[in-house]
């Protein structure tokens, strides 16, 4: 087995790890199924003839994998689809390789033209498998920058003895966090199982309620008489709503007529002066209405002033032991007609007084009449 075998077989297997969208063979060697139309296939002898779209694919896929910034670059080439395209696509990759030789990842003249523009033989199957191993390398460093547990001795031993106390902390407060959650969730069941208690006790208590009430409506339906709601009662309620009515109206019509008047006559004169006191003192009386006699209108306040006068007088000869003259004839005759003006109040008060009470038992018996038709 020749170098260049083994360059083609190393090249397919880069590709193959790199995950490089290439179609199985079908039945026959070489042959594509119609499932994979749009996908090259790879096989050892596929660069031994010209092959220009499979290289184009070849190389876009390595380059982009090793510089993702690459498939930005080649926004306007790719798809090779124009003479244009293709190039300016040959260009950039030129471009990309004079980079990599100056960057010692590929051997000086790796960027030739004519690599590119021949398309098949050693030299390009040379420049792929360089690529693709360049590209392989980069795929694995970046997957192990990447990968957190690194096996020991691949990094430094301290920063692999702190990550292990970083992950040992990290663990240790997640199982804090979870014995504190389950805590929680242990005392908010506790709650809610004494809150159906309490509610349960409730339910239970309104339920005894409700039968006591049920219980208690039941005896009332049995104790009721039904006869209050026949027809027999309706008529008996109809008859004493009327006999009432009836009253009512002959209390209101007695209301009106002038004896009624003349007794509220009375009751109102003695309702306004049932805060009179009686009082020797002149200046202290209230103004009253006059009476009249035989000899014309009497003033009250005049009489009683002049009854005080006279009291003054016989008090003031008694206690100077007069005792030829107390009162003169002129006082006598004065004492006599106020004792006959004050006899006459006397007996109107009295009369008034009469038939007040009168209008009273009236009153009364009329209410108690009232109350028994009721």
């Amino acid at each position: 087995m020749s170098m260049a075998l083994k360059k083609e077989v190393l090249l397919m297997q880069n590709l193959q790890l790199l995950g490089f969208p290439a179609a199985e063979a079908g039945p026959q060697h070489g042959v594509r199924t119609a499932e994979a139309m749009a996908k090259p296939v790879l096989h050892a002898n596929m660069f031994d003839r010209p092959n220009e779209k499979v290289l184009f694919q070849v190389l876009h896929f390595l380059l982009v994998k090793m510089n993702p910034q690459v498939e930005q670059e080649m926004r306007f080439c790719w798809p090779v689809v124009t003479p244009h395209d293709k190039t300016n696509f040959k260009k950039l990759v030129q471009s990309v390789l004079q980079d990599m030789e100056k960057s010692n990842m590929l051997p000086l003249g790796s960027s030739q033209a004519s690599r590119l523009n021949t398309g098949y033989g050693p030299r390009t199957v040379d420049l792929i498998w360089r690529l693709s191993t360049q590209a392989l390398k980069t795929a694995l460093t970046r997957d192990t920058a990447g990968y957190q547990f690194v096996a020991p001795r691949s990094k430094d031993q301290a920063e692999t003895q702190e990550a292990i106390q970083l992950l040992k902390a990290k663990i240790a407060m997640k199982t804090r966090q979870f014995q504190e959650d389950c805590v929680a969730r242990s005392r908010i069941q506790d709650e809610w199982a004494a809150f159906a208690t309490a509610l349960t006790q409730k339910i239970q208590e309104v339920t005894k309620l409700l039968e006591e009430t049920y219980e208690k409506q039941s005896k009332l339906d049995a104790s009721v008489d039904r006869g209050f709601y026949s027809q027999a009662g309706d008529v008996q309620r109809t008859t004493k709503l009327q006999n009432i009515s009836t009253s009512w109206e002959t209390i209101h019509g007695s209301m009106t007529s002038r004896a009624y008047q003349s007794n509220r006559a009375v009751l109102d004169t003695t309702l306004h002066h049932h805060g009179d006191q009686p009082v020797l003192d002149a200046h202290q009386l209230r103004p009253q209405r006059s009476f009249s006699d035989r000899h014309g209108a009497v003033n009250l306040v005049d009489v009683v002033k002049n009854a005080d006068a006279l009291i003054q007088l016989v008090r003031r000869r008694l206690a100077q032991q007069d005792s030829t003259q107390i009162l003169s004839d002129r006082d006598t005759s004065r004492l006599s007609a106020v004792t006959r003006e004050s006899n006459a109040y006397i007996a109107n008060l009295t009369t008034m007084t009469q038939q007040l009470r009168q209008l009273l038992v009236q009153i009364k018996t009329t209410n108690e009449s009232n109350a028994r038709d009721l």
